[in-house]
């Protein structure tokens, strides 16, 4: 506990004095930025505006992730995390906060310094996350026309824990009821189940499920968008039957019809 070694109306200040030489908070690695994880607590037996404190931090490897500020009363220090913490990158953070009073009798001045400094030392704890993809979503191809079995690309995710889980790949029923497409369970390969036709869809979303085999509750999904690619495989045709005339009179090199056709694609 930092203890600031205050005084009453009438006596002279004396130097604060850390009770506690060192605070330590643990906080699990998912905790959502802005959240509070400890109090700092500082004494001082002044009264009103002489005993309102404020806290900041010094060094240290705080740098951005952490923050300290005064209770809306003054007196604790409220830390709070301001970034995503992550254990697998680092496991720990120790910094100095320093606590001093806002407002110091100037009669007093030459006996300060009216302040205290305490170390922190913030521990992260590990928490068993879901797999996460290589890419979020995936954009992949395939031509028309090929047989079934056909390769259309590979999906990946890796466990992020330190001690990491093999990951099991399915295709989630809902977004491919006609089996169009099929995943090798172990490395994330697509092929295709049956020939894909552009003319009919250009395009197929599906979702694929990676699911840590350690684990089975810890799973992530992404959607995968495969795009149908042409092949020139339809002849053109004409857009109807024509029967042309020719008038009697009709001068040489004059237009006599105009045909369309049509190309699919």
């Amino acid at each position: 506990m930092l203890q600031d070694g205050g005084v009453r109306p009438g006596q002279h200040r004396e130097e604060q004095k850390a009770a506690a030489a060192l605070y330590q908070f643990t906080v699990l690695e998912d905790t959502a930025p802005g959240s509070v994880i400890g109090r700092l607590r500082a004494h001082d037996p002044d009264i009103g505006e002489n005993a309102v404190m404020s806290y900041s931090i010094l060094d240290g490897d705080a740098g951005d992730t952490f923050s300290v500020m005064s209770d809306p009363a003054g007196q604790d220090g409220i830390l709070r995390i301001e970034k995503p913490l992550d254990f697998e990158s680092r496991r720990s953070f120790t910094f100095r906060v320093e606590v001093m009073n806002t407002v110091i009798d100037p009669q007093y001045i030459r006996r300060g310094p009216f302040k205290d400094i305490t170390t922190v030392r913030v521990t992260v704890g590990d928490v068993n996350e879901t797999p996460l993809f290589s890419q979020n979503p995936y954009t992949l191809s395939v031509l028309e026309n090929q047989p079934p079995g056909t390769l259309v690309g590979v999906v990946q995710a890796r466990d992020p824990d330190l001690q990491s889980s093999s990951i099991s790949y399915a295709i989630e029923t809902v977004s491919n009821p006609e089996e169009l497409f099929t995943i090798n369970a172990d490395d994330g390969t697509l092929r295709t189940n049956v020939v894909l036709d552009r003319e009919i869809k250009k395009e197929h979303g599906i979702t694929v499920t990676a699911r840590e085999t350690d684990s089975p509750s810890q799973v992530s999904q992404v959607g995968v968008m495969i795009q149908v690619l042409d092949l020139n495989d339809n002849p053109p045709t004409l857009a109807e039957i024509y029967k042309p005339h020719v008038c009697d009179n009709a001068q040489a090199g004059q237009s006599s019809l105009v045909m369309y056709k049509e190309q699919k694609s």
